[in-house]
Parts: C-alpha cells; sequence; structure tokens
C-alpha cells in the first residue's frame, strides 16, 4: 500500500438489526434497555449482553442504541489513515478481558483486513500496535457476530441515528430525549457517550473562524491543511501526536509547531502486555486501604518500586534541562528499545489492580493517590507507540517539525493565526489544530442525567452497580473518579463485561452487590 494512502474500510455494514432515522417513528414502544452512544464502549456492552453465556429466556429482549454516527466506530478509532495507531498494544485490546489472545487470533484469521491496513500475519503478535481504524474494523466484526446471535435468541436491537440531550426517570423506567424533540423510552438506560470536544476547543474554534479545528473533528486534513506554510498543533500528548501525524502524512511540505505548557512528550514503549504482579497486587493494596492518604501514597510508591525492581538495568531517566521535547523523546525512546524501563511491563498490570481497588477507597485516599501519581499516568500510562516516537523524531529532524511551550496567548488576523510561545517568539500559522485533550464532561452538548451535568452525575455512581439513578448506568470515560483509569480500552471491557452480568441477572440488586469486586 502506498505511504498515505486510506483504506477502504472493511465490514462496514449496518451495525444493527434495523435504523430509525425519521423524527416518531419509534412511537409508543418501550425498550428493555438503551445504549446512548455507539462506540467502542457501546459496541462492547453490546457484544457481552448478546454473547451472554445463559441460553435461558433472555432478560432483555429489545435493544436501542442511540448514536447518530455507526455502532462500533467511535470517535477514538475512526480514523481511516493507516499511520494512526492505537496507543495499547493487541494483548491488551481484546474486548473479552479473560481471553487476552482473542484480538490477536482474529488478526491472524482476518489477512485481508490486516493487508488493507498495509499489516500482514507476520507483523501481528502481543505487543503490536496496530492502526485505530483495524480495532475498529475488530470491533465492528465481534458486534455483528452478536447481533447475530442475539437474533437467534430473539433478540431485536434498534439503531435510532440521534444525540441524547438529556435522560431522566419516570415510574415506568427511563426517558431519552434528542434534539429534535424525540422521546426514547427504556426500563434501563446505559450511557456510553465517550469523549468529545471540550466547550474550550469549541470556544476557540469559533474564534479562529475556520483556521482552527480540533484534532478529530477534521473529516479530511488534506482538505483542511494548506499545501505549504506552517500548522500549529496545540498539546503534546497523544492525540497531539496524531495530529501532527495526520498532517505531515497529508501535506509533506507543510511545517509542523507543537505547543503545550510543559513542551514535552508522553513517554515511548515498545509493548503493553499484562503481567500478572508480585508485589503491586489487589491483596497487598487492600491490605493498605485503612492507611492514612499520605501513608496510602507511600505504599503504593513502595509496592510499585518493589514490582520493578526485579525487572533489570533499569535507570532513572535523565533530567536534561537544556533539552527540548523533541530531544528527550529521542532519549526516552533509546532507552525503552534498550529494554532499562520497567514501567513498560509494569503498568498494564497495576492500572488494572488500581481499577479494582478503587471503589474501596475513601474520597480523600483516591485525591492523594490522584494528586501524586497523575504524572505517571499522563507520562507512563498515556505513553507512544514507538514507532510513533520514531516519526516524530524523523519529523524533527527532517527540519518539519519542532516544539516549544506555550501558548502564552494567541490571535486571528485577517488571514492567519498568530501564537506567542513561552519566550515570547510568535509564530504565524496557516491553520492550526486543537489536540489539547478530549473530555467526557464539559463539552458543547452535554448530557443532562436528571438534570444534571454528567459530570455531577458520575460523582454520584455506584462503583458496583454503576448507576448514577435508579435505571441509569454510566460505562467508560463518563464514569469520571469512579475509577483509577477509564479512559484505556481494557478497562472499559472489563466493566462492560461486568455491567452486561449485571443487567442480564435481573434487577436483584442484593445478588448483584455480592459479586466479585471491579
Amino acid at each position: 500500500m502506498a505511504a498515505g494512502a486510506v483504506p477502504r474500510r472493511a465490514g462496514h455494514r449496518r451495525g444493527c438489526d434495523r435504523a430509525r432515522t425519521g423524527r416518531g417513528r419509534i412511537g409508543g414502544v418501550v425498550f428493555d434497555l438503551a445504549i446512548i452512544g455507539g462506540g467502542a464502549a457501546g459496541a462492547s456492552l453490546l457484544v457481552h449482553l448478546l454473547n451472554a453465556a445463559d441460553d435461558a429466556e433472555p432478560r432483555i429482549r429489545s435493544v436501542a442504541v442511540v448514536d447518530p454516527g455507526e455502532p462500533g466506530r467511535g470517535l477514538a478509532f475512526a480514523r481511516p489513515e493507516p499511520y494512526v495507531l492505537c496507543n495499547t498494544s493487541v494483548a491488551v485490546n481484546t474486548v473479552n478481558p479473560t481471553d487476552p489472545a482473542h484480538f490477536e487470533r482474529w488478526l491472524r484469521s482476518h489477512p485481508d483486513r490486516c493487508h488493507q491496513w498495509g499489516w500482514t500475519c507476520t507483523d501481528v503478535h502481543p505487543s503490536a500496535f496496530v492502526p485505530r481504524g483495524l480495532y475498529s474494523d475488530y470491533l465492528a466484526d465481534q458486534l455483528h457476530a452478536a447481533l447475530r446471535r442475539g437474533r437467534q435468541r430473539g433478540i431485536g436491537v434498534d439503531h435510532i441515528r440521534a444525540c441524547a440531550t438529556s435522560i431522566h426517570t419516570e415510574d415506568s423506567g427511563t426517558v431519552i430525549h434528542t434534539p429534535r424533540g424525540r422521546t426514547i423510552r427504556a426500563r434501563r438506560a446505559v450511557v456510553c457517550s465517550g469523549l468529545g470536544t471540550s466547550s474550550a476547543t469549541a470556544h476557540r474554534e469559533a474564534a479562529a473562524d475556520g483556521l482552527l479545528r480540533a484534532v478529530y473533528d477534521i473529516p479530511s486534513y488534506r482538505e483542511f491543511v494548506p499545501a505549504t506554510g506552517t500548522v500549529v498543533v496545540l498539546g503534546t500528548r497523544q492525540s497531539a501526536v496524531d495530529a501532527a501525524l495526520l498532517v505531515a502524512g497529508t501535506q509533506p511540505d507543510v511545517r509542523i509547531a507543537m505547543m503545550s505548557p510543559s513542551g514535552r512528550f508522553p513517554a515511548a514503549r515498545t509493548s503493553m502486555v499484562e503481567v500478572p504482579g508480585e508485589w503491586f497486587t489487589t491483596d497487598h493494596l487492600l491490605a493498605a486501604g485503612s492507611a492514612a492518604p499520605g501513608e496510602l501514597v507511600r505504599r503504593w510508591a513502595m509496592l510499585l518500586r518493589a514490582e520493578g525492581a526485579p525487572h533489570a538495568a533499569v535507570e532513572r531517566a535523565p533530567r536534561h534541562a537544556d533539552l527540548d521535547g523533541v530531544d528527550l523523546l529521542a532519549d526516552d525512546l533509546a532507552r525503552t528499545t534498550a529494554g532499562r524501563q520497567a514501567w513498560e511491563i509494569v503498568v498494564p498490570n497495576a492500572l488494572t489492580v488500581a481499577n479494582e481497588v478503587w471503589p474501596t477507597m475513601a474520597p480523600a485516599q483516591r485525591a492523594a493517590i490522584r494528586q501524586a501519581f497523575t504524572g505517571l499516568l499522563r507520562r507512563y500510562a498515556a505513553a507512544l507507540p514507538a514507532r510513533n516516537a520514531e516519526r516524530i523524531c524523523h519529523l524533527a529532524e527532517e527540519g518539519r517539525l519542532w516544539v516549544t511551550r506555550g501558548p502564552r496567548r494567541w490571535r486571528r488576523t485577517r488571514r492567519h493565526l498568530e501564537f506567542e510561545d513561552a519566550e515570547g517568539r510568535v509564530i504565524r500559522a496557516d491553520r492550526a489544530v486543537d489536540a489539547t485533550g478530549l473530555t467526557a464532561f464539559g463539552r458543547v452538548r452535554g448530557l443532562a442525567v436528571e438534570g444534571r451535568s454528567l459530570q455531577a452525575a458520575a460523582a454520584a455512581v455506584d462503583p458496583v452497580s454503576l448507576e448514577a439513578a435508579p435505571g441509569i448506568h454510566l460505562l467508560g470515560p463518563p464514569l469520571g473518579d469512579t475509577f483509577a483509569v477509564n479512559n484505556y480500552a481494557n478497562a472499559t471491557h472489563r466493566q462492560a463485561a461486568r455491567l452486561a452480568e449485571h443487567l442480564t441477572a435481573g434487577n436483584d440488586a442484593n445478588r448483584y452487590r455480592g459479586a466479585q469486586a471491579w
């Protein structure tokens, strides 16, 4: 496949049994379950629901998926470019977390799909970081297989192409409203609205009058980015690296300036395979559960260090105050490639263990842990695939990309955008891409839950049933602080499996509360 070519989207079929597109066509139907959002989290929940092992009479016979787009093709994995890679590897991206090799087997059994994205079966291994579109194909394929099984069991699934603006409960269940005045009724509902563009980014878009767009809101980078000139990318984290690669991949003569307050990239990773730990385990963390917040932070840090110690020639990363972000990324990439970073082995298991004990912790403990380890999460849990790090370094070597701290301020002139960095230098940009981060909250068209913001609903969610209100559950990023890490595909699939088990087990809450902890 030629460099920069966009593969045909394989398996891009209708996501559900029926699509409802006309206003008011659902009439007086009351669904057993409504899933708000059909991206990765919503698709995962639907897969687990329809693949329920119990072959008895299903408790859920009708499901509505409320999403304006195609189910299984969410924002995070919707890019068609083969060089936009997943930030987590094949081993942890499986829809079924109890079967880590599931995704790898699917890739090996679908060489035609791999080939369409520029991959071969020899490229596939547990530590591989595949194109996001290929992972989306995998999700869609699992969804279609689950729909076939659901039809065999008499379960109907309707895709209602709409956005949800609010949801509340009534005596008969939940009521969902859409912008055009449509009403959708269901006995239960799960909010899987995922991540989206923040209000702050939307305000910058409006002020820039077409010259600045959010990273994943650009359908065609070739049409948005000029053939020559300068493009500023706001941010240096994962989505910003995606933006820089998209700009470079579509317009080879454009120069790219990346700006963030730190001017630093996350770490680079070569693998992400979950290996059960010896020290940083659920039992050890629960044993420290009654400790004061400061002592708890100390114990977590001690257990993490003990977990990483056996893994070899681990060195503390040198601090180079005089190096810019690209030089530091290159240094980190060299150390990671040489196997001198213990965190690669420790992090995947640590994320799962932290999520398992998080619901048992007091608010003050959570706050202390989050404050102490936020930097590590941003650097290591949100690390870049080595291939993407290599591409950023190569663009810098070619003189096409540079990194600076900022912006202190920016303004729109008649034809350009001007950004002032931390050193007072002004960069004149023909276009800009805002990649300062996606959010589950504070979005332009946020979803109201029982008259509250989604963030307020997340603060009140039950960590076992994931209920934010009677009959209204949250899943994935909308869970907010309910778990240590929610924006992580492996965690979302685990949550989806547990929630599906709860929903198909009936309404006996006491029975579910005695189940295994998250």
